[in-house]
């Protein structure tokens, strides 16, 4: 698999005179975008151009070696038939020849490597904290449990959050990045790692409870459903995680790598992908309701409010669509690629484009109300909170406008660019900046009440859960902020 990988990558990566094995062991390693950008002469675009590259040729090399491997004795699957049509075949298949359905694969079909939990096993940790006991891990913590706090994605936490900064509570360390924004559920902080685990970890002490090990990067954000966990891969798998054992319960692979957070609502999952899907999954029968497809990549998280979901692609477009069929009801164009989530409030869509707009859209129509012009990228995803809307752009600029008008109320200028999504949280907003602090602003006035600096660009979205702030860095580690 190395070999057909380093060749698929060679070809696409030639021009570029990288070492492709090189440049590959510095991703393995950790290294951060900034040493990345230095050490191959990279600008911040053009490393994100070579890692999409690198990303679909391990696909296309993983996708060869897959196709062209015997078959295993024993294999769980026998063979194929599909849960939606009836269809079948006598290869294992994941996906129907003849309608396209996706099917899962359960956990029987995982390894004992993506099994592995490492109970308690410490990392790293600045304050002193005991092992949990199962009472512990079964008690749901509520309210930071879904990327964005809700459905309606709105970046809203019901908590005080932390006005004063006292403390960092524990900082926990993997072996990769982590642009993966965290959740808190269950008593823990669960999130992804540039490393390729998945990881569950204390909330109060910083210990983990268990990881999963999966193929590949982890940059999409989990939701929580139920005893369950869901993340996606840049590998283009989605997969099921139970809370408590950390075992995997539930796989599908879609066609193209995997950023955006899945959603979870009425016992579906629905899910973008960078092959310019968005699928709807139905994970008790194993199959697919619907599939809509997009002109460009999706790493957009899906927002839903009374059986419409928006969703935005690097076509351009933020599209709404009919929950119960995936029937388009309008499209905005915007000019621009839209990779934040859309966030929802009273019938009101806001989200922004690369074009440096950020607009306000009615959920019955598709009608612009209004644009605000922010004059630089905007990638992260709008809060919602004391009738403002609050966003950051690539110059650095973090902006609150008024809610129903689009007027400029405040802007607060970070030290570089604002990538990740900020939250709220009582009277403050939280947002991390590439560089390489998080801050904490006062909702009202704009004024800053504290930062934190790390040792790496922040692109994690924070979550603010009871008394404390949890947020990923690119120096590798989750941090806890009281």
């Amino acid at each position: 698999m190395a070999g057909a990988r380093s060749d698929a990558l060679g070809v696409m990566m030639a021009k570029l005179s990288i070492n492709v094995k090189e440049f590959l062991h510095d991703i393995e390693s950790g290294m951060a975008k900034n040493a990345l950008m230095a050490k191959y002469g990279l600008s911040a675009e053009g490393l994100a151009a070579v890692m999409k590259q690198v990303t679909e040729a391990k696909l296309k090399a993983d996708s060869t070696m897959r196709d062209n491997a015997p078959a295993v004795e024993g294999s769980v699957k026998e063979g194929f038939e599909c849960p939606e049509c009836g269809a079948t075949d006598p290869r294992p298949l994941d996906e129907c020849p003849s309608c396209g359905a996706i099917v899962a694969t359960l956990d029987e079909e995982l390894t004992d490597e993506q099994r592995s939990a490492g109970q308690g096993v410490p990392l790293e940790r600045e304050t002193e904290g005991g092992r949990r006991d199962d009472a512990h891990v079964s008690a749901l913590t509520g309210g930071a449990s879904i990327f964005r706090s809700n459905l309606a994605r709105t970046g809203v936490y019901e908590t005080e959050g932390v006005r004063r900064l006292n403390e960092l509570r524990w900082k926990f360390r993997t072996g990769g990045w982590v642009s993966s924004s965290p959740l808190v559920a269950a008593g823990m902080v669960l999130f992804g790692s540039w490393d390729s685990l998945f990881y569950a970890v204390d909330r109060e002490s910083g210990l983990k409870i268990w990881d999963f090990e999966t193929q590949g990067p982890l940059s999409s954000a989990p939701a929580v459903a139920g005893s369950t966990v869901y993340f996606g891969s840049s590998g283009g798998d989605l997969w099921g995680v139970d809370l408590k054992t950390g075992k995997g319960t539930y796989h599908i692979k879609t066609p193209g790598p995997i950023t955006a957070a899945p959603v979870v609502e009425g016992g579906q999952i629905y899910l973008g992908s960078a092959d310019g899907v968005l699928y709807a999954l139905s994970p008790r029968v194993g199959g697919m309701r619907w599939k809509f497809k997009a002109a460009g990549q999706i790493s957009s998280a899906a927002a839903i409010s009374n059986g419409v979901i928006c969703f935005g692609s690097y076509d351009g477009n933020l599209y709404a669509l009919d929950t119960s069929g995936g029937t388009e009801k309008w499209v905005v164009a915007t000019g621009g690629p839209v990779s934040g989530c859309p966030a929802i409030f009273e019938g009101t869509v806001f989200f922004g484009s690369w074009n440096g707009s950020l607009l306000s859209v009615d959920m019955g129509t598709g009608k612009v109300k209004w644009a605000f012009n922010a004059g630089s990228k905007i990638a992260c995803s709008p809060a919602l909170a004391h009738r403002s809307v609050y966003f950051g752009d690539w110059n650095g600029s973090l902006y609150a406008v008024d809610i129903g008008t689009g007027q400029e109320k405040w802007r607060f200028r970070a030290g570089s660019g604002i990538d990740s999504s900020p939250s709220v949280a009582g009277r403050s907003v939280y947002v991390g900046s590439r560089d390489h602090c998080m801050y904490s602003i006062d909702a009202k006035t704009g004024a800053e009440n504290w930062k934190f600096r790390t040792d790496g660009p922040i692109s994690s979205s924070p979550v603010i859960a009871g008394d404390a702030v949890y947020f990923g860095s690119d120096d590798g580690h989750v941090y806890a902020l009281a």
